[in-house]
């Protein structure tokens, strides 16, 4: 009933159908109902019984069909899950080999790993799970989530909802640096250059979102509407692609280094150890090009997380770990497909590889033909057998 309740206006009264059937028992006078984006508000007068309550409309706005709906404040009793969403997650998302899930309203650490369970119960161990922080319950356990998840999004739109306005670029620095020290990649989302949904060219306070997202920290930044059903969606790539480029000349990796190292937990494992030196490296003798060896990528990740100034060029020979370098600050995927550096004996393979990785890199435009100083960071995927070189 819930779910096809259709509401109505009438001289007395308008009736407004919500699908949470728990809305009565979560709200208490006082509490505030955003409708559509928060085009309607309506603060809860009275409870009326279990499936009934009664509201003010603060604003006059027409209501359309199958809006979304915020209850700022209010923790939300709802699986991340639904049964549905969990046939959509093993028999569309693991089955077709996606590379993310991203998850909205995730709450909690045990939300994530419920995903993750959910996921791997049909063969989607490689899905990346992207947490969609949307309210309060997200902000509070963040570091809880980004713990058990693989990156995380700022999801501006209904944090906007959630929480003060005034707040959400304050929790969306926190979020990014938080997910910068922790090594996950994040990305910021909703309503960059919302003005290109009808024009040509955005406003100048959407270039410097844009420019600002990139300058906290930021691994990716999102379209949605712009490209969904805007009228530039080419448009508004090409703008974004060139924001992005023009703020990253100005990234001072000497400072973003020290900034992430100092507030890494130690000591380091040996993997990170290393990959932060490889980075270190790069930003101190001004490097062309990392080349890094990894079957899994997670050495690439390591590196990725203490910024270094210069492109990473991953070589894997596993198709997933290639396509998931597009979430990584600064990495570029290139399939490798024979494996030929997990042997440290075989040093002929390993330069032989070494060598084609720099043709490819220069096919890709990522260095010159002149360009020499390279650093090789080779991961064979055991305990101390991480190496890094400077050529």
């Amino acid at each position: 009933e819930y779910t096809t309740f259709e509401g109505y206006s009438t001289e007395e009264e308008t009736r407004i159908g919500l699908s949470y059937a728990k809305l009565c028992s979560s709200l208490k006078p006082g509490n505030r109902i955003l409708l559509a984006d928060g085009s309607v508000v309506i603060e809860v007068k009275q409870i009326l019984n279990d499936r009934e309550l009664q509201g003010k409309v603060l604003n006059d706005k027409q209501l359309g069909e199958r809006k979304n709906c915020n209850l700022p404040g209010v923790t939300v009793d709802i699986p991340v899950l639904t049964e549905k969403d969990i046939n959509d997650v093993q028999d569309f998302c693991a089955k077709n080999k996606m590379d993310y899930l991203a998850a909205s309203f995730v709450q909690t650490g045990d939300d994530v790993k419920f995903i993750r369970k959910t996921l791997d119960a049909a063969g989607g161990e490689h899905v990346q799970i992207i947490c969609k922080i949307e309210n309060e319950a997200g902000l509070e356990n963040i570091d809880d989530i980004i713990r058990e998840t693989d990156g995380v999004m700022v999801a501006r739109g209904d944090l906007g909802m959630e929480i003060p306005s005034e707040k959400v670029a304050l929790a969306q620095k926190m979020i990014i640096t938080k997910c910068n020290v922790a090594g996950k990649f994040v990305v910021t989302a909703t309503q960059m250059l919302e003005s290109m949904v009808s024009n040509p060219l955005p406003t100048r306070a959407e270039m410097t979102d844009v420019a600002n997202a990139v300058f906290d920290g930021t691994d990716c930044v999102m379209l949605s509407g712009e490209t969904a059903n805007g009228a530039f969606p080419d448009g508004a790539v090409a703008t974004m692609a060139a924001i992005v480029r023009n703020s990253e000349l100005v990234n001072n990796y000497y400072a973003i280094y020290s900034h992430i190292r100092d507030f890494t937990a130690k000591p380091y494992p040996v993997q990170e150890s290393v990959a932060s030196s490889a980075a270190k490296i790069c930003i101190d003798s001004k490097a062309d090009l990392i080349v890094c060896l990894s079957h899994d990528g997670k050495a690439a990740r390591l590196v990725s997380k203490y910024r270094p100034s210069s492109p990473v060029l991953v070589v894997t020979t596993k198709e997933h770990v290639v396509r998931a370098t597009n979430s990584y600050f600064g990495q570029y995927g290139l399939l490798l497909r024979h494996d030929t550096f997990s042997d440290e004996e075989d040093k002929t393979a390993l330069s032989g590889t070494k060598q084609w990785a720099l043709e490819r890199a220069r096919e890709m435009g990522l260095i010159s033909h002149s360009s020499m100083n390279v650093i090789l960071v080779v991961d064979r995927g055991q305990v101390g057998k991480m190496m890094v070189s400077h050529y």
